[in-house]
């Protein structure tokens, strides 16, 4: 691995507690990826303390010498900003850290805003495999959540389109790397934020971290969940049987992690929200559901996906070498 874990800042909230008084009531079972809606890390930071939600790290798209520049105009705006347009306690704390660190100007630093161990409104509502949820349906109790910005030259005013730079994945990867070994979690455990908030009511569905984000240069590392043939059941002998392709289809959501996926055969409502998130994450071009659906591009996509491969060869114990390099530069 030719990249080395970053040292986070740390600026913490000082009200986590309030988040959860009693810290985490099960042990730590996944790592959820978002996308903020704002490119700068300190407005991320103060937009999440207003909201009282948080994460545990935040990924900049921008160097340590460019944050520099942004918190000392940000901390120099602020006297002159009327109540309701200044930063929070902590994005302002966040923007002091940053003026004071002495890293690598050149290397994109990582934020820590939690420990670990504390529990943090991150996720909110949204299902997973069997992981612990809170009293309210959420999953912030079981999962770590980590922010990565988005490049502001892509901004749409939805996460369909957000970019990634290369940067950004020589720092993510060896975090992940780090925190998957830290808490004794499998590769697997590391899903998108759009993967778990499938279910929630009506179309307010996730859709961070966005189809553009480099999902296969985590593969490479045996990070992320993947599609793997190996775990699926046969296909049905008449693939021209909807009722028992749907069923298969469902089965195979329902072993990647997509719960409650009800296997009825019916392309219903639960089904068509699953579709939309495996397609967010894992198949952009999935064509959308109508009478006479066509199921080979997803049956193709489930067996055959261009990741498998590189989560079955870490898994063989074979060495890979490093993807992140053939990322389009955003």
């Amino acid at each position: 691995m030719p990249y080395k874990i970053t040292i986070p800042l740390k600026c913490q909230f000082p009200d986590l507690k309030e988040h959860y008084p009693n810290g985490r009531q099960s042990p730590i079972q996944g790592i959820i990826l978002h996308a903020p809606t704002e490119s700068s890390v300190f407005i991320t930071i103060s937009v999440l303390q207003n909201r009282s939600v948080g994460c545990h790290y935040i990924i900049p798209n921008t160097t340590l010498s460019e944050l520099k520049k942004e918190a000392k105009a940000l901390v120099a705006q602020q006297e002159s900003l009327p109540e309701s347009e200044k930063l929070s306690p902590v994005a302002l704390k966040a923007c002091h850290v940053v003026l004071r660190f002495k890293g690598r100007r050149d290397r994109i630093p990582v934020l820590q805003l939690a420990d670990d161990h504390t529990g943090v409104k991150q996720a909110g509502l949204g299902r997973w495999k069997d992981w612990t949820c809170d009293v309210d349906g959420k999953l912030n109790s079981a999962t770590i959540g980590i922010e990565c910005a988005n490049s502001p030259n892509y901004k749409t005013g939805t996460h369909d389109l957000f970019r990634y730079s290369v940067g950004q994945m020589q720092v993510l990867i060896p975090l992940l790397q780090g925190l998957v070994k830290k808490h004794k979690l499998v590769g697997s455990a590391i899903v998108a934020h759009s993967d778990i908030a499938w279910d929630r009511p009506g179309d307010v569905h996730k859709k961070d971290p966005g189809p553009y984000f480099p999902y296969d240069a985590l593969a490479r590392y045996g990070l992320g969940l993947v599609p793997l043939a190996k775990d699926f059941p046969p296909l049905p002998k008449d693939r021209n049987n909807q009722k028992d392709m749907i069923s298969w289809i469902q089965t195979c959501f329902h072993i990647m992690g997509y719960r409650p996926c009800p296997v009825t055969g019916k392309m219903d409502t639960d089904t068509l929200k699953i579709i939309r998130a495996y397609a967010l994450h894992f198949f952009p071009e999935c064509p959308a559901y109508k009478k006479g659906y066509d199921f080979g591009p997803l049956v193709h996509s489930l067996l055959h996906h261009p990741w498998a491969p590189y989560i079955l060869t870490q898994q063989d114990g074979s060495v890979l070498s490093s993807g992140i390099e053939t990322i389009p530069a955003a």
